[in-house]
């Protein structure tokens, strides 16, 4: 389950990009329909498969959303620091021992909530493993989690 919250979280930040390429895919799919050589069903079908991933990813964005609003926002600003990358929380020196406590201490606390609302790898492996960036972001943080390396940079997870 720390894999899946792991994924979510690296892969928030580019969600509202994933689902505006997904939209500007489907329009261009719909007015090039005329010079495919597909029959038209088929055309429909793939333009409503990516419709589909893009509310599936809408989906996910508002997910993560309603766990980050969980949280206070000092432990909002620890997960926006070290996930997404924003500014260090005033206070907190990313080196000292309390900030390693805090962030594993609000890690846990996102892991409960998730727990509590049935969100596992078997419903994100369900619902969300065909999308491709996710499924491969996923795979990527296992590996690194059963090489048991520890990682605590978006490099480590984008390679």
């Amino acid at each position: 389950m720390e894999i899946v919250l792991k994924t979510l979280l690296y892969s928030y930040p580019s969600f509202n990009i994933i689902v505006e390429g997904l939209e500007k895919l489907a329009e261009y799919k719909a007015i090039t329909s005329f010079s495919n050589c597909h029959k038209t069903l088929q055309q429909m079908e793939n333009i409503i498969k990516i419709n589909d991933r893009k509310a599936r990813i809408s989906e996910l964005n508002c997910i993560v959303e309603r766990l980050l609003n969980k949280l206070t926002v000092k432990e909002r600003m620890l997960i926006e620091y070290k996930y997404f990358k924003y500014e260090m929380p005033q206070g907190f020196d990313y080196s000292s021992r309390a900030y390693f406590r805090e962030q594993t201490k609000t890690f846990k606390k996102l892991l409960k909530l998730m727990e509590n609302r049935g969100y596992d790898e078997e419903w994100f492996k369900n619902n969300y493993f065909d999308i491709y960036v996710l499924r491969n972001k996923f795979q990527k943080l296992k590996a690194v989690n059963e090489k048991s390396c520890v990682t605590n940079s978006r490099r480590d997870v984008w390679l």
